[in-house]
């Protein structure tokens, strides 16, 4: 059984996420869906994934973290399992564009970036470099996944110790002698450190087509975008 989670800010999705969900497996793979309504993200995905936790005697393997505004291909949950399979992995999350025309992907690689503190900033992947320089499903000892359509295998016992949060500070600007930013880990970061120390193996994929919604649909079945790789001003 697959747990789909779905969080919400305020209870609406988008209008083609009934239609993604109903065509997500060709009945391969038992699944139920649950919808929570939250307006602190984390603890809305930390809801769900408790909920799916509990489910694990009831037979759920899986949980899935689906974000109400990513549209998934039909059989997106077919492909997603048989890549997980194939590749025996723990964690599988599908690459997905930021909503810019830049191309920048919330798919990160756990190294800094010029002179900033690599804790709080990371090098992001663009659609370019995952299409130049990585298979089509990738690892790398560095990995950091988004959650905007994310697959955990519940089936092993690292899954009990990890959970989404937040990391938010206020250090000196090294660059600025005297003055202060606001620097900040988002949730799925978070996730990726904390399952990564636990010995849990995470892979980025591009083989399930989405788009990410709105004013416009950015898509991640090709390469595009503005940008070649991050840099320290973006």
């Amino acid at each position: 059984m697959v747990y789909i989670g779905i969080p919400t800010y305020d209870g609406r999705v988008h209008k083609n996420l009934a239609n993604a969900l109903q065509k997500a497996t060709a009945n391969r793979y038992p699944k139920t869906t649950s919808i929570i309504t939250c307006s602190i993200l984390t603890r809305a995905f930390n809801l769900l994934y408790a909920h799916a936790l509990n489910e694990r005697k009831n037979g759920t393997t899986h949980f899935c973290l689906l974000h109400d505004d990513v549209v998934p291909q039909p059989l997106w949950l077919d492909e997603m399992m048989r890549v997980m399979h194939k590749h025996q992995a723990d964690v599988l999350s599908v690459v997905i564009p930021i909503k810019n025309e830049k191309g920048l992907t919330s798919t990160a690689l756990d190294v800094g970036i010029g002179d900033e503190d690599p804790r709080w900033r990371v090098k992001r992947l663009t659609l370019r470099e995952i299409y130049n320089e990585y298979q089509p499903t990738f690892t790398h000892e560095k990995l950091l996944v988004n959650t905007g359509l994310m697959l955990v295998d519940l089936q092993k016992p690292w899954v009990e110790n990890v959970w989404f949060a937040f990391e938010d500070k206020i250090i000196s600007d090294p660059k600025v002698p005297g003055d202060f930013k606001a620097v900040g880990v988002s949730e799925d970061w978070f996730f990726s450190r904390r399952a990564r120390e636990l010995g849990a193996k995470l892979y980025a994929t591009r083989e399930i087509s989405v788009l990410h919604s709105g004013s416009a649909d950015y898509s991640n079945s090709s390469m595009w975008g503005s940008l070649g790789e991050d840099a320290v001003n973006e």
